[in-house]
């Protein structure tokens, strides 16, 4: 991920997958990719989560452990 290309690259594919996850009432799957540099989604996936009118708060922490966990129960269902 050195290269900006990549990293731009990489947060439009994710951005389309939570797009089309949220279309569908599905949690954000983007949420179980995180920054090594953070242990958290970077900033796109906070942004995409206002704009989408899922968090209108200041806690990204809170929101992203939240979002994680429907993430993982939604797929670990029959």
């Amino acid at each position: 991920m050195e290269s900006e290309y990549d990293r731009i690259r990489l947060a439009q594919i994710l951005d389309e997958i939570s797009r089309g996850e949220h279309s569908q009432g599905r949690p954000l799957l983007s949420a179980v990719v995180i920054r090594k540099d953070e242990n958290l989604p970077g900033q796109g996936f906070f942004n995409l989560a206002r704009d989408l009118g899922l968090y209108a708060g200041n806690d990204d922490l809170e929101y992203w452990v939240k979002e994680l966990a429907r993430v993982h129960q939604h797929w670990s269902e029959d």
